[in-house]
């Protein structure tokens, strides 16, 4: 396997991250779907003679499962992208591991050029275009607090990125037009009441005035 030939390259204390793909089995990609992540350590004896490899297989579906629960509360528009763009997570599987999958097409970077390019620009924010409300971080996953520099394999990095659409957008602002419309007509609601007991305390002043005027004609 690819990981294997080439953290056999590396020197001593190097430190290999492969890609986060799927497993595969003779050639073929394991089914169910299996994400693994591999990271490997060449050995040498004592002489400094390569014996061979460590690798720690890491399956991937744990991480995904913990970013899917972090996705709901983001209303499941949290994807994880790779560095050349291609979907790790996304809500629609379908467009998962394109890379893996013969789906060259299948990526952020194709179905949104120019916000990719804004995304490629800095390391994290925030932004609207056409295509809706973006929010963004990249991150180095080979980089460490004792392993600043990095690891071999890794071209890039990772992105997690959401996006709330633009027909949800319009949505929620037709949601708070119809509240501010709601909450202006009960306050106007409230202001004519509040106008008319003051008209009916106006009128009632009126009358006790002019009765007071009568009684007093009447006295004189």
């Amino acid at each position: 396997r690819y990981y294997f030939t080439e953290s056999m390259q590396l020197p001593a204390g190097g430190f290999y991250l492969s890609r986060f793909d799927l497993n595969q089995e003779g050639g073929i990609i394991e089914q169910p779907f299996k994400p693994m992540l591999r990271a490997a350590m060449p050995v040498f004896d004592s002489a400094g003679q390569g014996r061979g490899v460590v690798v720690l297989n890491y399956l991937g579906s744990i991480l995904l499962d913990r970013l899917r629960q972090v996705a709901s509360a983001y209303g499941d528009t949290l994807s994880l992208v790779d560095h050349e763009g291609f979907w790790m997570l996304t809500d629609d599987s379908a467009d998962a591991w394109g890379f893996m999958l013969g789906k060259p097409d299948a990526t952020l970077s194709s179905r949104y050029p120019q916000s990719w390019a804004r995304m490629s620009e800095v390391s994290s924010g925030h932004f609207s275009d056409g295509a809706g409300i973006w929010s963004f971080a990249h991150f180095d996953p080979a980089l460490s607090a004792d392993n600043e520099e990095g690891a071999k394999g890794i071209v890039g990095g990772w992105l997690l990125v959401s996006l709330l659409p633009q027909d949800s957008v319009r949505g929620m602002e037709r949601r708070t037009l119809w509240l501010v419309l709601l909450f202006a007509g009960l306050m106007l609601v409230a202001g004519l009441a509040v106008v008319l007991r003051l008209s009916q305390a106006e009128g009632a002043r009126d009358r006790a005035r002019r009765g007071l005027e009568r009684r007093g004609e009447e006295l004189a």
